[in-house]
């Protein structure tokens, strides 16, 4: 290479296909040496090129967007700074790796190996000093106390193009890519080491697991131990449990949209201590890096993107012309979706809240994400607070707490047979569901259970669907056990359609489409989904088992008999209630059920695999002997 050497840095927002930049890199532009550095979720490559390409590689490159996130290329500002990106690649790896062993030491019970692991190095956050050394600092007293700030205050390490609901972080935390384009990456983790002491070792996610654990009283104390450990014990997850699980549940006002200014206030009012809180203000921690509470905030203050909605390829049918053999012929069988059109509830309102608190007992409670909630606190729950995982109001037993609302709708009737409703009461898995949830809400992909398919109609709102065949694989950022039994992912939608949307979009086989009030989803067996509400919206759900799907669930009754849920009888007796009762009233449903059940079943496809070896084995043997003379030379077994 000729000419004058100069360096740069492309940095990956945010941690993206690193190969795939590689490749584009080198179809731009000539370079001499390349150096990957990786800092925990942020990344970013080193260059070295002739000037000239320096300049070429700048104009082609800053900017890009890329299925991983967005490229920013700049060049090293001087030789200091190249002298500082060195230091950080030799510390990156030194660091990651000591955390993967701390990691591991966790998994096994072991936090001292960790420790040791730990102590057996040198950082170079100061020249006589090891991050082991360093234990509980002196809390610090924050920089300021300020209003947050009206407007975001994001760097290029953001997501482009994303809407914002809220401003910048109220503690002003700020992702580890941050900490790298500022040049602070060893200030971030001094900080870190200083505050956080021999728990330095672990993930901030693994603390805030830690922190769980704790009583309130207890995670309140940890939040005067250091700057670093106030932004943790502020997470609003750890204080929701505990506002929840209080026995003045029932009288629930939420504070300043915060849960933890909530417990605060409860605790007070409890104690009788007349202290009125100045919820608005805020300790701002400009020197606090992390990209687990950074993202937490981000998903709950991220808006809803127009991309997300573009696109919808689900056939629609108005219900009153649409019949049972439409849907047996066209859709049960080839097991896809579609919309019905015109669906309207006997009481033909909108089922608002005014409506639907009318028609719920004052002392019933309706579940949402786990915790009990009267309706009105539900609905003052989804004015006040912005969650990073909202809570999703989801209630099997509104027949019972709402029975007017139970009352108060209709199945289509082309479905037809739910062979689930012949069973006794006691026997029948978990079946409908009310659903309501605000703006941002909803679910993560997921499979309906059982092997059951499912209808979902919109009440009033609109919801937004995104879907993929059985056999087309899990989603993106989906990880499912190995007998498919349990799934691993983001827990919010939100999370993944900020995070995953993107390698999704150009999936040949997606599904996507909004259904609004008086529409209808029909949502196959074994179809992987999404729902994310666009608004707040009310809902019913169904989940049914049609004459095609009867062989998946007998199949996974007596395959995988621990999968079966929603029930609290075994799969074995299930299965022998279920055949007899099919048995009784649609004797022809039942055996065509198990002749399918039988070809498709592990020992149908193992006997056939057999049969199928033997009748190839006879062919040859056939023809083999036809081709030899009598006198010659076989194999043979026995005479």
């Amino acid at each position: 290479m000729s000419g004058e050497s100069e360096r740069l840095y492309i940095r990956i927002v945010p941690s993206g296909d690193i190969d795939a930049i590689l490749e584009r890199v080198g179809r731009v532009g000539t370079v001499s040496e390349v150096h990957r550095i990786d800092r925990y979720s942020a990344a970013f490559l080193e260059l070295r090129a002739d000037a000239k390409e320096v300049d070429r590689l700048i104009r082609a490159l800053d900017g890009a967007k890329f299925r991983g996130g967005l490229l920013r290329v700049e060049k090293a500002r001087n030789e200091h700074f190249e002298k500082r990106l060195e230091r950080e690649r030799e510390e990156s790896h030194e660091l990651v790796a000591l955390r993967l062993k701390a990691n591991q030491a966790l998994a096994t019970g072991n936090l001292e190996d960790g420790l040791g692991h730990l102590r057996s190095r040198k950082s170079s956050f100061s020249d006589n000093e090891s991050p082991s050394e360093v234990l509980w600092s002196e809390p610090s007293t924050p920089d300021a106390i300020v209003q947050p700030p009206s407007k975001p205050t994001f760097s290029d390490s953001e997501q482009e193009n994303q809407v914002l609901e809220r401003g910048s972080h109220p503690l002003g935390v700020r992702p580890l890519g941050d900490a790298l384009a500022r040049n602070k990456l060893n200030e971030a983790e001094r900080t870190r080491v200083q505050g956080l002491g021999r728990l330095a070792v672990l993930e901030d996610g693994q603390i805030l697991q830690i922190l769980g654990l704790l009583d309130p009283d207890s995670l309140a104390r940890c939040s005067q131990l250091s700057r670093f450990f106030y932004a943790l014990a502020s997470e609003e997850d750890l204080w929701r449990k505990h506002v929840l699980s209080r026995e003045e549940t029932s009288k629930l006002r939420i504070v300043g949209g915060s849960w933890k200014a909530t417990y605060r206030e409860m605790t007070l009012e409890k104690l009788k201590v007349g202290v009125e809180l100045d919820t608005r203000l805020w300790l701002r921690l400009n020197d606090v890096y992390s990209d687990v509470l950074f993202h937490s905030w981000h998903c709950a203050s991220a808006g809803i993107s127009p991309k997300w909605l573009s696109g919808d390829n689900v056939e629609r049918f108005p219900i009153d012309d649409f019949s049972e053999d439409h849907f047996t012929t066209l859709f049960d069988e080839s097991n896809r979706p579609f919309i019905l059109k015109d669906w309207k509830t006997r009481t033909g309102g909108s089922w608002s809240r005014e409506w639907l608190i009318s028609k719920c007992d004052p002392s019933k409670r309706v579940n949402a994400g786990g915790f009990l909630f009267s309706l009105p606190e539900y609905f003052d729950y989804m004015d006040s607070v912005v969650d990073d995982q909202p809570l999703y109001l989801f209630d099997k037993q509104f027949a019972e707490n709402l029975p007017e609302v139970a009352e108060a709708y209709s199945s289509p009737e082309c479905y037809g047979k739910d062979f689930f409703s012949l069973l006794p009461e006691s026997f029948h898995p978990d079946w409908r569901w009310l659903i309501i949830g605000g703006r941002r809400s909803g679910s993560s992909f997921h499979k309906d259970p059982n092997e059951t398919s499912a209808w979902n109609g919109v009440v009033r709102g609109s919801k937004r669907w995104l879907m993929l065949p059985p056999g087309a694989g899990p989603p993106p950022g989906i990880q499912p056990s190995a007998d498919g039994g349990s799934v691993v992912g983001p827990m919010s939608a939100m999370e993944w359609f900020l995070n995953f949307f993107d390698m999704i979009v150009d999936h040949p086989q997606l599904v996507q489409c909004t259904t609004i009030a008086g529409e209808v989803l029909y949502v196959p067996r074994g179809w992987w989904h999404i729902v994310l509400n666009l608004e707040e919206t009310v809902a019913i759900t169904q989940n049914f088992v049609t004459r095609n799907a009867l062989p998946h669930v007998l199949r996974l009754l007596r395959e995988h008999p621990d999968h079966l849920s929603g029930v609290q009888i075994s799969a074995e007796r299930l299965d022998a209630e279920l055949c007899e009762s099919i048995r009784e009233a649609y004797p022809e449903v039942l055996e065509a059920a198990e002749a399918k059940l039988s070809r498709t079943s592990l020992w149908g496809r193992l006997k056939r695999n057999l049969d199928e070896d033997s009748t190839t084995e006879s062919a040859c043997t056939k023809r083999h002997n036809a081709s030899e003379p009598s006198s010659g030379f076989s194999f043979g077994f026995g005479s």
